[in-house]
């Protein structure tokens, strides 16, 4: 048995130029980014001081070492309810868990992760498993389990060429209205409102107590609309690289719980979503009243 085990950026380009749009409006903050992943586990993050950012750039992950790969694979995750599936090279999907990714960036190589075990006390499959190392699932349970199947495939694939694979949760298929975050399960502590996780902090928790959003500890700076789109979409923060700038209605709900989440400023912040051709919505953090400015600003 084998003990392997952002989401979305808005990319759409504002086509007028600034000569045919009206006098230039104050700029809006940025908001904090939101970020989708599964089984969340309580971690302790440091803040992050703000980074402004002027163009977007796409950093490297670090890439962490894993076993060698045995020449097949089978299918390891316990949930999956189709028989022990042996998967040849290339035809497999890794997933990795937050918590995962948490623990081997403290440890990127095998020297490194075994000596974090034996000071962590870690000894247990199970336990390895959760927290250690990448695991190997069918397609069947990649989808079940909303995986990024490109994603997941392509780390399968270097895992079995170079035997490193990117340090960071595999990300979710997902839609922008619809949140999909396992909060809640039998192996996994009960996670609340407030609680930090991901390189952010829990702010939704949906009816039924499975699924929620994280918002980033940090403000990037002042962009326009499209910029703050791209800005989202390229940030690596914490050693995630899968957030997103959040919709009208995920954005009031950060301001709902602005306390839980903290760190905010009185200006406004951009939402993804459009109000017209030339304007998209903004959440005010002053009075919590939403409304429209020209994506320029």
């Amino acid at each position: 048995m084998s003990w392997f085990t952002k989401i979305f950026g808005h990319k759409q380009e504002n086509p007028y130029s600034p000569a045919e749009l009206p006098e230039r409006q104050e700029e809006k903050k940025l908001p904090a980014a939101i970020e989708s992943t599964t089984n969340l586990v309580p971690n302790t993050v440091v803040p992050s001081t703000t980074t402004p950012v002027v163009k977007p750039v796409t950093r490297e992950l670090p890439m962490m070492e894993c076993p060698p790969f045995p020449g097949n694979a089978s299918c390891s995750d316990n949930d999956c309810p189709c028989p022990n599936t042996t998967m040849p090279p290339a035809k497999g999907y890794l997933w990795v868990k937050p918590e995962v990714a948490d623990t081997r960036m403290k440890c990127l190589s095998l020297a490194a992760l075994d000596g974090y075990m034996t000071a962590s006390g870690i000894s247990s499959i199970d336990e390895i498993r959760r927290r250690c190392l990448p695991i190997v699932v069918c397609e069947q349970a990649a989808k079940r389990r909303n995986l990024d199947l490109a994603v997941a495939a392509s780390d399968y694939g270097s895992w079995v060429k170079t035997g490193k694979v990117p340090c960071r949760a595999t990300p979710l298929v997902t839609s922008e209205s619809a949140p999909a975050v396992n909060i809640r399960s039998s192996s996994a502590p009960t996670l609340n409102i407030g609680d930090e996780y991901g390189g952010g902090i829990i702010f939704y928790i949906d009816a039924t107590e499975r699924r929620g959003l994280i918002a980033a500890k940090e403000d990037l700076g002042r962009f326009s609309w499209t910029d703050a789109k791209i800005a989202c979409h390229n940030l690596v923060s914490n050693g995630y690289n899968d957030w997103f700038l959040p919709n009208k209605e995920q954005l009031y709900q950060i301001y709902l719980q602005r306390s839980a989440v903290g760190g905010f400023s009185d200006s406004g912040y951009w939402s993804s979503t459009e109000s017209s051709a030339y304007g998209a919505w903004y959440q005010g953090f002053t009075n919590g009243n939403q409304d429209d400015y020209y994506e320029y600003n």
